[in-house]
């Protein structure tokens, strides 16, 4: 599930990449290849936060970044759910958005996927 991110992860100054449902809950998520981030620092920026609560809010807008003092983040709506990228200042946003386009196919299909293995593991 992970190679989904690889390709954004290699990207210099990318941090980590999460996709988060709709509801909030976490699907997946990697650090970066060039990350300075410890993976307790990323499982607690993804912990911390009220996803559910962000989710709603930004539920009209497709796509917006953050700019905050020491890093940005990246979101990007997708079929199922959303797309967090947390990078550095520097990052080429660019080619993030690019990478977020040839993979948004595979994130609209990661949920389904999920809801229907379940259905059918119920059923028999």
């Amino acid at each position: 599930m992970k190679e989904i991110f690889s390709e954004i992860n290699t990207i210099d100054s990318v941090k980590a990449s999460f996709f988060f449902a709709e509801d909030g809950t976490l699907i997946v998520y990697e650090a970066g290849d060039y990350s300075d981030l410890t993976r307790e620092m990323v499982e607690d920026f993804s912990s911390s936060l009220n996803w559910k609560a962000i989710s709603k809010k930004f539920s009209d807008i497709n796509e917006t970044e953050l700019l905050f003092s020491k890093f940005r983040v990246y979101m990007r709506k997708a079929e199922n759910g959303f797309v967090v990228v947390l990078m550095g200042l520097m990052a080429p946003i660019e080619v993030v958005r690019l990478n977020i386009d040839l993979i948004m196919p595979d994130l609209d299909s990661l949920k389904k996927s999920k809801k229907i293995g379940r259905f059918f593991k119920f059923r028999s």
